[in-house]
């Protein structure tokens, strides 16, 4: 499985290089603890022109300085720091749908004041990312984080979360949250088609957590509601939209069968503008004739 890991930069600087060290690598040992086995590993830091390595962890202590004593202190996490991927600044590796899932909202923590980079969480949701944060703040000390968001300005009237890993612990946590998702626990007053699940089955981890996070969004807003999330296509259909791991778009067709409840039909992964439209709209009316039989 691929893991995005975001880096919080609201939670940075550290007091000092030693308090920097001893709480970075407790965490970045959280984030070990996400491996189940070859597992890939990508740092997104967001940010204008500043790359991960000249990130500053404490004053004129940066994330170069670090990976640098560790191959003398931790060679395990030195090894695991040298063989992470670095997609930063992150703005300059995302597609054009999550610029525009991610542009949608504005995210602040529940119940705090606003950070100077909230931008951060909206691009870990967008991602379906883990935020990577020191314990410097009371806000950053649980493995998931509350979430409110705003769209132009409006204040929308539901709450949703990210995972964080500030201390070793989340990543077990997380870890056992990740692997004990159930499709059908989450949708369980929608009717699953039997061959959505066998789709849903078949997808890589990346794009089964993807799935599973839209979702337990769509539910959660009823599954009403305009784009970037939902959109209406023909005959009843509408359709649950995001992007999908290592490039294209999915999308996850559903029609309303009754009063809080739909129909989740067919799911495919497109690559180009129209691309399976056709064949799915008209597989979703057939199926949706089977459901409600």
């Amino acid at each position: 499985m691929e893991h995005s890991i975001c880096i919080n930069g609201n939670s940075f600087p550290a007091e000092n290089k030693e308090m920097a060290t001893e709480l970075f690598s407790d965490a970045l040992h959280g984030v070990l603890d996400l491996n189940s086995g070859n597992d890939k590993f990508i740092f997104h830091l967001d940010s204008n022109d500043e790359g991960l390595k000249d990130f500053e962890l404490s004053d004129n202590f940066t994330f170069e300085n670090f990976c640098d004593e560790m191959i003398s202190v931790d060679a395990d996490l030195a090894l695991f720091l040298l063989e992470a991927e670095d997609k930063s600044p992150v703005l300059d590796h995302i597609d054009s749908d999550m610029l525009e899932e991610i542009s949608e909202y504005s995210f602040y923590i529940k119940d705090e004041a606003v950070d100077d980079n909230c931008d951060i969480y909206s691009i870990t949701w967008s991602l379906s990312g883990i935020l990577l944060s020191l314990p410097t703040e009371s806000k950053w000390s649980s493995s998931e984080i509350q979430l409110n968001r705003t769209k132009d300005g409006e204040y929308i009237n539901e709450d949703v979360s990210i995972f964080n890993i500030s201390e070793y612990k989340h990543g077990e946590e997380i870890y056992s949250k990740i692997n004990s998702f159930s499709l059908q626990d989450v949708c369980s007053n929608h009717i699953l088609h039997t061959s959505f699940i066998e789709w849903y089955d078949s997808l890589s981890s990346e794009n089964k957590h993807r799935v599973s996070d839209k979702l337990l969004l769509a539910c959660k807003r009823s599954f009403s509601g305009g784009e970037p999330l939902f959109k209406t296509l023909t005959d009843g259909i509408r359709e649950v939209r995001f992007s999908a791991y290592a490039g294209g778009a999915i999308r996850i067709l559903f029609k309303h069968i009754k009063e809080g409840q739909q129909a989740i039909l067919v799911g495919f992964i497109k690559k180009s503008n129209l691309d399976g439209y056709e064949t799915n709209i008209e597989l979703a009316g057939t199926r949706y004739t089977e459901v409600c039989a």
